[in-house]
């Protein structure tokens, strides 16, 4: 999998299950070292990252991390768009078509995770259940998270 990272994203998503506990369906922590923050086309509030299925279980849980731009202290956070997008490839893989969309309200349990010595910040962890999201085994897929900031200067949240 390459290391493309679209901001600090896409940590674990979990498959929602009945019978038993959930398990890991995918993880890729927040590289603290050298980790890269992107800008990306839909302003400074969006993360992405891609993955392959591999368990056919739908997900019901996702994971991630984020950070707020020039080290500064955490605001209120409206809510979060969490997106499943198709994966295309042309010069290089990004997402394609978007077949999942939820809101969620509110912070989705921020919590501090550390701080980043790369670009002086500190690093949050979010987490959150989402309405089932069904998937096709060694599909390749992209989730988007998008930040409802809740202010409209900076500091961005990426």
């Amino acid at each position: 999998m390459k290391q493309l990272i679209i901001c600090w994203l896409l940590a674990i998503i979990a498959m929602a299950t009945v019978a038993r506990a959930e398990p890991t369906k995918w993880t890729q922590t927040p590289d603290m070292q050298t980790g890269i923050d992107w800008n990306s086309m839909e302003g400074f509030y969006i993360c992405a990252d891609d993955y392959v299925c591999e368990d056919p279980l739908p997900v019901g849980n996702v994971r991630w991390w984020g950070s707020y731009w020039a080290g500064s202290d955490p605001q209120t956070i409206t809510g979060f768009t969490i997106r499943f997008f198709t994966d295309i490839v042309e010069d290089f893989s990004h997402p394609y078509q978007k077949i999942y969309e939820v809101y969620i309200a509110g912070n989705c349990n921020e919590t501090f995770y550390g701080y980043s010595p790369y670009d002086n910040t500190n690093v949050y962890e979010y987490n959150t259940d989402i309405p089932p999201f069904p998937q096709e085994l060694g599909q390749t897929y992209w989730l988007s998270v998008k930040v409802d900031p809740g202010w409209d200067v900076p500091p961005y949240w990426g």
